[in-house]
């Protein structure tokens, strides 16, 4: 499967999964990072088959997987063959962050039109 980070449709210029993936780097959950740059390629090799995805609903997915400091999540839509990631967190909790699903879900939408 093609996989590329998702630009925001408002300013083509950020690149909001790499500023998550970066900002965990830089607050010490690299080990969170790693893990989901270990999804996002099992993603691209097995694509819909990938063994860390979870679908939202919606037209929205995560790549999922437990880590030492919490779950490391990559929210993602495809659209024509191709997963556009969007989000990424490291949370204790085991519920994705409705905030960032909304930012997705919008994202989606964006990338629709």
């Amino acid at each position: 499967m093609r996989v590329i980070a998702a630009a925001d449709p408002t300013n083509p210029e950020r690149i909001p999964v790499i500023e998550d993936m970066r900002a965990l780097n830089r607050s010490g959950r690299g080990g969170c990072v790693g893990a989901m740059i270990r999804m996002v390629a099992d993603l691209r090799e097995n694509g819909q088959a990938s063994r860390y995805i979870k679908h939202l609903g919606g037209g929205l997915y995560e790549l999922k997987t437990r880590t030492p400091v919490g779950g490391a999540r990559v929210y993602f839509f495809v659209l024509g063959g191709t997963a556009y990631l969007c989000r990424a967190e490291c949370k204790r909790e085991d519920r994705a962050s409705a905030a960032l699903l909304d930012e997705v879900a919008a994202m989606l939408e964006a990338y629709r039109r």
